[in-house]
């Protein structure tokens, strides 16, 4: 076995060397590859499942009680007064008289008077944000508003702020839409019909809906916003990359997630008190379709445009099971319930855009039930051709010239 093994190597040694047009990288990178042993190759699995435990293992340690209740309270805009020693230079400025200020030899600049009534209101737009808090213990620890999130220590004091999304839709070029780059394969798509979408118009319409939902979300008054079900919706990076095929690894599932919820990292990971309407979108054996998870009924629904039977979907459910009985007290139990009257594609390429279809219901279903428009009045599924046009003005035509 030993010769045998030395004598494939040598062949596959001579086969590389005979590329002499590629370039030498090129060439030690596939001697790399294929002089590869069978024991080389499993040590190399044994090094990345160790990588994964020591990752997983610091995101752990953010865990500390799963019985903390967090509280959170709804502000609306105040414009903030300003310091009133200032307020009354700025009064008693503006009241003066330009003639008495030369007849008393008093120079007052008039751009210092502009700049200063610049900041002013400069910093009351700076102020105009409706916000959110939520406290351990009746502490801060995160502060909400639109595109931001601010971190406090168990001090109150103010350790980070970041964008609550990695992306937005202004200062975007023609090649990025919403946190996605986007090629001539993917603009030719969307102007032809009989081709299947990539993953970069779905998930750039999901990220795209989260955003959306965000913007409502901080427009609301207080009251409002303490009844509004927040949507968020993990892109199908985050299953593809769980490779559920080859079968149950916990340990990639579970730092995967994590790394999906860093920004939650001072909440133990326990995004479910910011976000109610949890959706994954799943690209599984080159089919698209959704998820919307409900934590409170342990309820796992599906949105198929080729719906199968439940045992086709039982993978998801222990994805769903062993992720979220690590940071949720509880242990769910998921149920699986397959949506009827979701539309059938009648082909075999659309899949893409049904998903689409799925997350549009998924988020407007969710407005317009907090506008409280009765059950008959809400907008059902749109058709494929609608979404197809919603898809287009959203990541083409905005920037034709």
């Amino acid at each position: 076995m030993k010769h045998q093994t030395q004598e494939n190597s040598q062949k596959t040694t001579i086969v590389i060397k005979e590329q002499n047009n590629s370039s030498r990288q090129t060439q030690e990178n596939k001697k790399i590859q294929f002089l590869v042993t069978n024991k080389q190759q499993g040590q190399s699995e044994l090094d990345f499942q160790q990588f994964m435990i020591e990752k997983l293992n610091k995101y752990r340690k953010n865990i500390r009680n799963l019985d903390i209740q967090y509280q959170i309270n709804h502000y609306d805009y105040q414009v903030q007064k300003l310091d009133k020693k200032m307020e009354k230079l700025d009064n008693q400025v503006q009241k003066l008289d330009n003639q008495s200020m030369q007849e008393q030899g008093v120079q007052f600049p008039k751009l210092l008077t502009l700049s200063y009534s610049n900041f002013s209101e400069e910093y009351k737009v700076q102020e105009q944000k409706n916000y959110d808090e939520i406290l351990e213990f009746d502490k801060l620890i995160m502060k909400l508003s639109l595109d931001t999130i601010e971190i406090y220590d168990q001090k109150g004091v103010l350790q980070e702020s970041k964008k609550s999304l990695p992306f937005s839709d202004t200062h975007q070029s023609k090649s990025i839409k919403y946190n996605h780059i986007f090629g001539q394969k993917d603009f030719k798509l969307l102007q032809s019909t009989g081709m299947f979408v990539t993953s970069n118009i779905v998930d750039s319409y999901a990220n795209y809906l989260m955003l959306e939902d965000e913007k409502v979300y901080f427009s609301l008054k207080a009251e409002d916003r303490k009844k509004y079900k927040r949507t968020y919706i993990f892109c199908s990076d985050y299953i593809t990359n769980c490779s559920i095929n080859v079968g149950n690894n916990k340990y990639k599932w579970l730092t995967l997630f994590y790394e999906q919820l860093n920004n939650f990292e001072s909440i133990q990971y326990q995004f479910w008190h910011i976000y109610q309407n949890i959706i994954f979108v799943v690209n599984h054996n080159f089919h698209w379709f959704c998820i919307q998870l409900d934590l409170k009924k342990d309820i796992m629904e599906i949105y198929d445009s080729i719906p199968k039977s439940l045992t086709a979907y039982q993978c998801f459910q222990v994805l769903f099971q062993t992720i979220f009985s690590e940071i949720m007290k509880i242990k769910p139990e998921f149920k699986i319930k397959i949506n009827k009257e979701f539309s059938q594609q009648k082909d075999s390429y659309s899949c893409g855009y049904f998903s689409c279809i799925a997350l549009n219901y998924l988020y407007y279903k969710q407005q317009q039930m907090e506008q409280q428009i009765e059950k008959k009045q809400r907008q059902k599924f749109i058709s494929k051709d609608e979404m197809k046009q919603i898809l287009r003005n959203l990541l083409i035509e905005q920037d034709d010239d």
